[in-house]
């Protein structure tokens, strides 16, 4: 809630509509590297999927795993970058000139410290979706 909060305000500048499904979800671990994790994925959304475009953060459950979800309606992912985008120093948007390429290789090594995992699911519904999901059996520490 509080990312989605924080990154608002960059959102509207861009004319984009983003939003939270509410869940009542608790994760445990270290507050800082979870804010790196999700912070990056909305960040990266809001930057790159464009002006007018729908941004969804949202959580689902099961008995095995806990997933957040962060959709956009920008375009779709080309596929050389799907293949690479979590690869260190890997820049998917090099004409914008901004960053070094580490953000999602970031957010797939914070995932692993939890056996979580991080996937670009395939397109579907016009939309990008990045998946993260947390194992229930054992503890997110």
């Amino acid at each position: 809630q509080t990312i989605v909060a924080d990154l608002a305000p960059l959102a509207l500048r861009q004319n984009q509509d983003i939003s939270l499904s509410p869940a009542e979800v608790v994760l445990s671990g270290d507050r800082m590297l979870l804010e790196v994790l999700f912070r990056n994925l909305v960040d990266n959304a809001i930057r790159y999927s464009g002006a007018h475009s729908k941004i969804q953060v949202s959580v689902q459950e099961d008995r095995n795993a806990i997933k957040i979800l962060i959709s956009d309606t920008g375009p779709e992912i080309p596929l050389e970058t799907r293949e690479k985008i979590f690869e260190q120093f890997y820049r998917g948007h090099s004409e914008k000139g901004d960053g070094a390429g580490l953000g999602m290789s970031i957010c797939k090594d914070i995932t692993q410290l939890y056996s979580a995992t991080i996937e670009l699911a395939p397109r579907e519904n016009g939309k990008n979706t990045f998946v993260v999901s947390f194992p229930r059996s054992g503890e997110i520490v």
